[in-house]
């Protein structure tokens, strides 16, 4: 990289033959010190991902869930106000059927399906908190498996959780954040190479 040299703190974690990174950081000209992405991943054909999406799935999972939920109260709510298309009950024209039995078999088949995808989503989440839980816990450093625990677990903002550990804002989001985030990368690539 033009302008970019690797700094000594570079060497501690370096890149393996298997297809794993975890940091470099390198020191720009003008002494400003860059971190590159924490990769995690058996071969290099594989998907990879870093520590912080790997942390991160909780919150993706939690989110399409609320999605789901969003969308069954819809369809119960839609259900509830369907009207017969003909008041008197009675056919009319060339249409056979009922527009509105139609209707509510559509509903009912569709809140089917988000109800079961509800509870698959459920029960998933929580097969990846105890995972991630688990990681976590491998985590030496106290500081930092109190802050992962606190932002990818319990979900709470970068705010919340400086107040909640007695730190400013900016050394938590910072420097705890990234320091947290390579422990748990060399975790991922231990279990990994085991």
């Amino acid at each position: 990289m033009p302008g970019i040299k690797k700094s000594k703190r570079a060497n501690k974690i370096s890149w393996s033959g298997n297809g794993i990174e975890t940091t470099r950081i390198y020191s720009s000209p003008t002494g400003r010190q860059h971190r590159r992405c924490l990769r995690v991943g058996r071969n290099k054909g594989e998907d990879v991902m870093t520590a912080k999406e790997y942390l991160s799935r909780i919150r993706l999972l939690t989110a399409r869930l609320e999605l789901i939920d969003a969308n069954i109260k819809t369809i119960r709510e839609e259900r509830l106000t369907l009207r017969p298309s003909w008041p008197d009950g009675q056919p009319h024209g060339t249409q056979t059927g009922d527009p509105t039995s139609q209707k509510v078999i559509e509903l009912a088949t569709l809140l089917e399906e988000y109800e079961r995808e509800q509870i698959e989503l459920r029960s998933q989440i929580w097969r990846e908190r105890i995972h991630i839980v688990e990681t976590i816990g491998m985590v030496e450093d106290s500081d930092c498996q109190k802050l992962l625990f606190l932002r990818y677990v319990n979900m709470l903002t970068w705010e919340q959780i400086a107040v909640w550990m007695g730190y400013t804002y900016q050394w938590v989001a910072g420097p705890l954040h990234g320091k947290a985030l390579t422990l748990v990368a060399e975790i991922i690539n231990k279990k990994i190479l085991n």
